[in-house]
């Protein structure tokens, strides 16, 4: 019977990996500057920037009406792997608080988020392809933050992209705050911080720990 609710508290370990935690998410750096449709606004990558100490490769935004002061430390930010955030202006970005075409989203940051640490053009092209899937906005030719790079970068992204999705868990969801304010912030959405690995090593060592237990028992 011990055995059986080890087992049973192990499996809802597993399947609860989507569930919100809070963390630190310390916001560095400053914006690039996307030139939407809907005006010029800041938005990924915004680096350097931590998850409780942890380097967070690339950062960019979902919420696109909302603000978050960089640089800046909001160590009481709600974290999900399941495309849950938390936005002021909701009806526009989230249906039931998950983020609008948010396994789009996921593919366009898995493609191309790490192939642009580098390369700012290709960031504010992947930032405005993740708002177009979202928000239906697109990429005003005629601003001054506006090049032609950007521009074939943006196109080949959404080509690239058609109807295709990936799982929700590949990334990380943030919507940041601090401990003591009501205020919400933009939601972001981040890469995977790098212990990812060892904490899915250390569950299946736990269930495999948990399965032997429950054959020693039965034998």
């Amino acid at each position: 019977m011990r055995a059986r609710y080890l087992w049973i508290l192990a499996l809802a370990v597993m399947l609860g990996g989507g569930a919100a935690r809070a963390d630190d998410l310390n916001v560095g750096g400053s914006y690039n500057i996307i030139p939407l449709s809907t005006g010029d606004v800041g938005g990924g990558s915004i680096t350097p920037s931590t998850l409780n100490t942890a380097a967070l490769s690339w950062l960019y935004c979902v919420d696109l009406y909302d603000t978050i002061p960089v640089p800046g430390d909001y160590n009481n930010t709600t974290t999900t792997s399941n495309g849950m955030v938390t936005e002021f202006n909701t009806p526009l970005g989230t249906s039931g608080g998950v983020v609008i075409n948010a396994g789009a989203v996921a593919w366009l940051l898995d493609h191309y988020a790490t192939a642009n640490i580098v390369n700012t053009n290709g960031q504010i092209a992947l930032q405005a392809a993740i708002w177009h899937e979202i928000y239906g906005v697109g990429l005003n030719t005629g601003s001054g933050y506006y090049n032609s790079t950007i521009g074939t970068d943006y196109a080949a992204y959404l080509a690239a992209l058609g109807s295709n999705t990936d799982p929700l868990s590949n990334v990380l969801w943030f919507s940041p705050g601090k401990t003591g304010d009501g205020t919400v912030y933009q939601a972001l959405v981040g890469s995977p911080v790098p212990d990812g690995g060892v904490t899915l090593l250390l569950l299946g060592g736990a269930l495999v720990g948990l399965e032997t237990l429950r054959r020693r028992l039965h034998a």
